[in-house]
């Protein structure tokens, strides 16, 4: 036969469960529960204190990335003009000379050749910043070449900053005393500082 365990009062009983219920109370401490939620309050804050420094920190370098590459593009384009202007003869060469269409027609003339047809224009191939080409062309019909070619020295060594671009020489109807003549097509071209 089993035995039945005794029956409790229901004073002995409510007794035990207030007991119990202290045990409990007292086994899982609150403030060990308190500390713990303030102390990950604190780490969200500091963490949230650091992300915003750092996203400000970032801003700042962006902003510094951009004023060394654009000071870096600066720096390139002064070398390039100043390799340009070194490669041309100095700063004075690549003054802008609004006068030398004229200056080449009066050498042309001078050589003994008429000019038919003279033009001065901007070059529309890129340049770096701060300098550009000017072109000069000139057509001339039924000249010699001898006048041609001396011509063509004279501009070199008057105008050092000169080059030709592009020299076209073709057969033309000749001189009336019977010498040959040529047809001639020339561009000049030249670097200058823009204003």
């Amino acid at each position: 036969m089993i035995e039945r365990p005794p029956m409790l009062g229901d004073d002995v009983r409510e007794e035990l469960v207030a007991s119990a219920a202290s045990a409990q109370r007292a086994n899982r401490p609150r403030y060990l529960v308190y500390a713990g939620a303030l102390t990950l309050v604190l780490a969200s804050g500091f963490a949230l204190a650091r992300l915003w420094e750092r996203s400000v920190l970032a801003g700042e370098l962006d902003t510094t990335m951009a004023l060394n590459t654009q000071l870096a593009a600066k720096v390139g384009e002064l070398g390039e003009a100043q390799s340009i202007e070194a490669m041309l003869g100095g700063a004075e060469r690549l003054a802008p000379d609004p006068r030398l269409l004229g200056k080449l027609s009066q050498l042309a003339k001078d050589a003994g050749l008429t000019v038919n047809q003279e033009a001065e224009s901007d070059d529309s191939r890129p340049s770096p910043k701060g300098v550009g080409r000017k072109t000069y062309t000139f057509m001339l019909a039924n000249q010699p070449a001898e006048s041609v070619l001396g011509w063509l020295k004279k501009v070199g060594a008057e105008h050092p900053g000169v080059q030709v671009r592009r020299f076209e020489m073709r057969p033309d109807q000749g001189t009336p005393e019977g010498k040959p003549a040529w047809k001639v097509d020339v561009v000049f071209t030249r670097w200058e500082r823009k204003v």
